[in-house]
């Protein structure tokens, strides 16, 4: 995106804003913006006439103008024709991409936040479909972390305290999902299909599925920013991009999908055919060994 596109985009949402604001100060509208009322007063006076860069011109369809000759950031910022005109429309494209954003951050937020990102993408999509491009959406993702966890959670990590949370994984003696209680030192939030709490257990770097969490209570010790960075870093140095082995099992391996970020799981002629990245040789055997008689075939992808 170059200069003229992000002056155009400003531009728009400068108009967006005294649609739904008219009669706003000079000084108002450049707080909302971030801008000086001098700047704000030069990119209003812009919106009469657009100039385009072959050269021509064309008059903007409503009238906007500042009641005083000599402006101050107390004088009001007039807009007409307004009734006949709709609010500035967004491309299909551009739906797309702020859908694909809102989306990311919901599977991640608070519950208070979650709320209000889920009221925005229905108004988007409504408005939307009425213009007849609802094919080109896909349904809403649902959340799958309770709320109160993904609270704690969030609360955690604007706080920097530690995290005592209530954490299930598969249990290779019982042959089932059982739960433990987990002290960490939360880093950030991985967003993606199943979002991953980044921590510190023991010093060590974890990734925990925030799904699987079903409590989480906020600590009264603090994080240190050089736990933190020591983390981060360890992380993404520590990244899922291996090589990639394909381990042909017997059915009941559907454990090592749900753990392992990264892998994934297909099923095939009462096979369950598991495809994950391995960085070291050592982990993979140790995962074989985990997996025993099950496994009948190891392949690199």
């Amino acid at each position: 995106m170059g200069f003229g596109d992000l002056s155009l985009a400003r531009k728009r949402a400068i108009v967006d804003f005294l649609f739904r604001r008219p009669n706003v100060s000079l000084g108002e509208a450049a707080t909302h913006f971030g801008l000086s009322w001098e700047a704000l007063r030069d990119e209003v006076s812009q919106l009469s006439t657009v100039e385009l860069v072959s050269g021509s011109f064309f008059e903007s369809p409503f009238d906007v103008w500042i009641d005083d000759d000599v402006p101050t950031p107390d004088s009001l910022i007039r807009v007409s024709h307004v009734e006949t005109e709709g609010m500035p429309a967004l491309s299909p494209a551009e739906i797309v991409s702020l859908l694909g954003a809102i989306d990311t951050a919901f599977v991640a937020a608070d519950s208070d936040d979650a709320q209000a990102l889920s009221e925005l993408r229905g108004r988007i999509v409504e408005a939307t479909e009425a213009k007849g491009y609802g094919s080109v959406l896909w349904p809403a993702p649902q959340m799958e972390a309770l709320p109160a966890v993904l609270d704690a959670v969030n609360e955690a990590l604007a706080s920097a305290q530690y995290l005592t949370i209530e954490y299930w994984k598969f249990d290779l003696a019982t042959n089932r999902m059982a739960p433990s209680l987990v002290e960490v030192a939360p880093v950030s939030i991985i967003p993606g299909r199943h979002p991953l709490l980044l921590a510190s257990c023991n010093n060590e770097v974890r990734r925990y599925r925030i799904d699987r969490i079903t409590e989480a209570t906020v600590g009264n010790r603090a994080v240190s920013g050089r736990l933190e960075r020591r983390i981060s870093g360890a992380a993404g140095r520590d990244t899922i991009d291996g090589v990639k082995v394909r381990l042909w099992c017997q059915p009941g391996c559907r454990w090592v999908v749900e753990d392992i970020p990264g892998s994934t799981l297909t099923q095939r002629d009462n096979y369950d055919i598991i495809e994950l990245p391995v960085r070291h040789r050592s982990w993979l055997m140790s995962l074989v060994v985990r997996l025993g008689q099950k496994v009948e075939r190891v392949e690199r992808v």
